[in-house]
C-alpha cells in the first residue's frame, strides 16, 4: 500500500485492548516522547498488524516537553514528518 501515515505521540499498551479491531495499514512513521506518559511506543500495534504494513519507521525523541511536545511546532518531529510523507525518510 503506497499511503504513508505518521502518528504522533498517539499510541499506549491499552490500544491492543481497547482498540481490538483496529490494524495499521500502508507505510508508519511513529513519533514519540521519551518523557511522554501518554503518547508511547506504537510497535505493539505494527506487531499486530502484520503484513498490512509495508514499511514501519518508530522515531523516539528526547524533548523533556512530556506530551506538550505536541504543542510546538518543533523540527524534531515536524522535519520527519515532511521526508515521511514525501518518502525521503528511510
Amino acid at each position: 500500500m503506497n499511503v504513508n501515515y505518521v502518528f504522533i505521540g498517539c499510541c499506549n499498551p491499552e490500544d491492543l485492548t481497547d482498540f481490538p479491531l483496529v490494524n495499521y495499514y500502508g507505510n508508519i512513521l511513529t513519533i514519540y516522547e521519551k518523557s511522554d506518559v501518554l503518547g508511547q511506543s506504537c510497535l505493539n500495534m505494527r506487531k499486530r498488524s502484520g503484513n498490512n504494513v509495508s514499511r514501519f519507521k518508530e522515531m523516539r525523541i528526547n524533548t523533556g516537553l512530556k506530551h506538550g511536545f505536541l504543542f510546538k511546532a518543533l523540527d524534531v518531529w515536524i522535519k520527519p514528518s515532511i521526508n515521511w510523507a514525501n518518502q525521503k525518510l528511510k
